[in-house]
């Protein structure tokens, strides 16, 4: 399983459209829908089912998209972070422990 399979799937599954997500991926419609079926095939499991000239999500489609939308946005912005973080700034850190802690980190 890759990055870019699970970036497909969160595409398509917000567009509805395996050519709206290569759009917003900057990618071809193929490189979307190998990318699909790699996940997919990884997962055992069909993702989404044609619905006249469209298509649907499965339960299981539902599932996953419920559950890694939430971590996807999650690593976006820990990478838009770290493009911000400026390493050559003088930075204080407090930790804060117990009293018996204290005492064991202590020389």
């Amino acid at each position: 399983m890759d990055i870019q399979s699970i970036q497909a799937f969160l595409a398509v599954s917000e567009s509805g459209s395996f050519s709206r997500a290569a759009d917003a991926l900057f990618l071809t419609q193929p490189a979307v829908s190998s990318a699909l079926k790699r996940f997919s095939d990884h997962l055992g499991v069909d993702l989404f089912v044609r619905d006249g000239r469209s298509i649907a999500p499965t339960h299981t489609a539902q599932y996953l998209l419920a559950e890694l939308e939430p971590l996807a946005m999650g690593i976006d912005k820990t990478l838009d972070n770290l493009r911000e973080f400026d390493t050559s700034t003088h930075r204080t850190f407090r930790v804060f422990v117990t009293e018996p802690m204290l005492y064991q980190l202590q020389p």
